[in-house]
């Protein structure tokens, strides 16, 4: 499913019940931000999911165990966010997923606290 900024659809369009077979999931230039990720979207619908697009969009951190239940995920393309800092220990879930942080502006990696929400 390829959907772009062009594109108008609502997160419930894209969530429908018959998506969950999808492979690949397409969401560039879709103006996204880490709190829409949180909020509206469940990866964990797509249980055969292997390759996901998120590039150019308005990301800012990832969400605490995002694609933890994405046992098929190999790529995740999160080129031309706003990403600055990453969790380390969360890439431990993530080790057989190929990451594309291109073009954002990590400056730190760090450790979640037991406080830390996301």
């Amino acid at each position: 499913l390829k959907l772009s900024a062009s594109f108008k659809l609502s997160l419930d369009q894209i969530f429908f019940s018959n998506s969950t077979k999808l492979q690949k999931l397409f969401l560039k230039k879709m103006n996204l931000t880490s709190e829409i990720l949180t909020k509206c979207f469940k990866f964990d619908l797509f249980k055969e999911l292997v390759f996901l697009d998120l590039s150019q969009n308005q990301i800012d951190f990832l969400p605490k165990n995002v694609f933890l239940n994405n046992r098929l995920l190999v790529n995740v393309n999160l080129n031309s966010n706003r990403l600055k800092l990453l969790n380390f220990d969360e890439f431990n879930y993530y080790s057989t997923i190929k990451f594309d942080f291109g073009f954002n502006s990590i400056t730190n990696f760090y450790a979640y606290s037991s406080n830390d929400r996301r």
